[in-house]
């Protein structure tokens, strides 16, 4: 019987032995090589007859756990090793947060109320104009010229009635003067702006209104003559040649009469100029290459501005091409009415144009 229980004592512990080695190879996996002599040692131990089957079993569990302890920290030692190597790579910054927009600042009264009466329309223009004298000598007078400037490039009728109303400062009227663009001005703010302009005594100023008389919707020929009248000599040259081109645009005897009266009488040369240039131009006496500009050389005779060359050497000037000819010539050339010869050397080197005879006359 002695025989009989120490064999089924090693049967049983053998089969425990066996069944708790697989649960430690499955657990630990193959790596786990000193667990694996560990488990192979207690086994061995275990097939001894004088070993219980229950300490066997015990000393078995308390080596499985010992191997699953070394594994996880075999892998706690292999996770930091790839931290410090991730480490190694530059951080990525942190994304910086937006700042919330600080508030807006609460309107200024005045601004605001500059806009709300600029919306009434012409009723409110005199508020408007009270409003900028209130506070031209205060703190805020920088403030309010400059809304008043962008209103004034929104506000076409606000922008007229500070032109031509003497209600408003100095700076808001130059501000609506010097505003760019066209007015676009009608026949009877073409006579309102005339008026502003001949009691106007700022230079600048009248001749921004100027500007606008020449830049109206059709003005008229005796508007434009009184605009030219009123141009100072030698003074705004850029007005009078904007009063002049808005002459000669005009459709008319009328129109070519008016050049020509403002070519023999007006008080500014750069008119006189001008306007005697624009009369040949609507109106020319002949056929050939009229000169704007100069040609003094020192081979030969001048050609002067509003010189016509009608020929050269009998040949009549179609082209201007026809002047770019080197050698010595004989040029036909019409000025102040009369057609004389001219000798010239080489090509002719001014600016002109090729005119023709209106198929009217």
């Amino acid at each position: 019987m002695p025989d009989l229980k120490a064999a089924a004592v090693l049967a049983g512990g053998f089969f425990a032995g066996a069944w708790l080695g697989t649960v430690v190879q499955s657990s630990v996996g193959a790596e786990d090589v000193p667990g694996e002599r560990a488990r192979e040692a207690a086994v061995a131990a275990c097939s001894d007859p004088a070993v219980e089957a229950e300490r066997c079993a015990r000393r078995l569990a308390q080596m499985e756990r010992d191997a699953l302890r070394e594994k996880l920290a075999r892998a706690r030692e292999k996770r930091g090793i790839d931290g410090a190597v991730a480490s190694d790579a530059p951080a990525k910054k942190p994304r910086a947060r937006a700042r919330p927009a600080a508030p807006a600042p609460p309107p200024d009264p005045d601004i605001a109320r500059l806009h709300e009466l600029a919306g009434l329309g012409k009723s409110a223009f005199p508020a408007i104009a009270r409003l900028l004298r209130e506070g031209e000598k205060g703190p805020k007078a920088a403030a309010l010229e400059a809304e008043f400037a962008l209103l004034v490039g929104l506000n076409r009728e606000l922008r007229l009635d500070a032109l031509l109303s003497t209600d408003y400062p100095d700076e808001a009227r130059s501000a609506a003067a010097d505003g760019g663009g066209s007015l676009h001005a009608t026949s009877d703010e073409t006579t309102q702006l005339l008026a502003a302009a001949r009691t106007e005594a700022l230079e600048a100023r009248r001749a921004r209104l100027l500007h606008f008389v020449a830049t109206a919707d059709n003005p008229s020929v005796p508007a434009l003559l009184d605009a030219a009248a009123l141009v100072p000599a030698g003074g705004e040259t850029d007005v009078g040649d904007e009063v002049v081109s808005a002459l000669e645009m005009v459709e008319g005897s009328e129109a070519i009469a008016g050049l020509r009266s403002l070519a023999a009488g007006s008080s500014d040369p750069g008119i006189r100029r001008l306007a005697r240039l624009a009369a040949l131009r609507r109106d020319p006496p002949v056929a050939g290459f009229l000169l704007v500009s100069n040609s003094n050389v020192p081979d030969g005779e001048p050609l002067v501005t509003g010189d016509i060359v009608t020929s050269l050497d009998g040949d009549a000037v179609t082209r201007e091409t026809d002047l770019e000819v080197e050698g010595d010539h004989t040029l036909a050339v019409w000025r102040e009415g009369a057609v004389i010869p001219v000798r010239r050397r080489g090509k002719i080197e001014a600016r002109g144009m090729i005119i023709a005879l209106r198929e009217d006359r």
